[in-house]
This record gives C-alpha cells, sequence and structure tokens, in this order.
C-alpha cells in the first residue's frame, strides 16, 4: 500500500475514511483521527458484527432482489423478496451494508438489495 501511495503521491492523511476497505491494514479510528479512546467496530482485518449497533438515525428498508449464501459469519443469507433494515458502518467497504432481519445481523452485497423509503 505504501508503494501505491508513494505512487499516487498521497499519504494516509489525504484518504478519507470511507476508502479503507474492512481488510485494510490501517484502523478507521487512526484514519479519522479518533482520539476518545472509543473503538471503532470496524476492525483491521475483520468486522465485529456483534459490536455493530443500528444508529438512532439512518437506517433504511431494502428488499432483497436475489437469494445469498454468506460466505462466512460476518455475513448474512438473504432471500429473494425478504425485507431487511439496512445501514452502514463508518469505514466500511461502500459495496457492503450491515443488514438485520429478526436477531439476526451480517454484512450484506448492495447490489443484492433495492433500497426503499
Amino acid at each position: 500500500m505504501l508503494e501505491l501511495q508513494k505512487e499516487l503521491g498521497s499519504s494516509d492523511e489525504d484518504v478519507l475514511p470511507n476508502a479503507f476497505a474492512l481488510n485494510s491494514t490501517h484502523s478507521v479510528a487512526a484514519a479519522a483521527g479518533a482520539s476518545d479512546g472509543t473503538e471503532s467496530p470496524v476492525e483491521t482485518e475483520t468486522l465485529k458484527i456483534e459490536e455493530v449497533q443500528a444508529p438512532a438515525t439512518g437506517t433504511r428498508k431494502a428488499k432483497v432482489l436475489y437469494d445469498y449464501d454468506a460466505a462466512d459469519s460476518s455475513e448474512l443469507s438473504l432471500l429473494a423478496d425478504e425485507l431487511i433494515t439496512v445501514y452502514t458502518v463508518p469505514g466500511m467497504d461502500s459495496d457492503w451494508l450491515i443488514g438485520e432481519k429478526g436477531n439476526q445481523k451480517g454484512k450484506v452485497p448492495v447490489t443484492y438489495l433495492e433500497l426503499l423509503s
């Protein structure tokens, strides 16, 4: 990553926190300059789904367009035509959202969803 930054002429401070993927080697809290002692639920290597909390505002309903089988325990399996609640987590890859249905929670691919109101 350092070589790429040198080629692009940027530094860590030039990169927005949302540009970091979940498998980034940099913590989002450090990238955002967080110094309040709290840790982001997005870790440097994996997303700890059990620590992710839905925001007070900013949740949306989404209709699932296609069946999706979770690849690991951080993802949520989906069935076509289900309605789920979705929201973003700072620093998470923009191709994914956190989805909740009942008491289940996990990452879901945006391309499998139709976002509603």
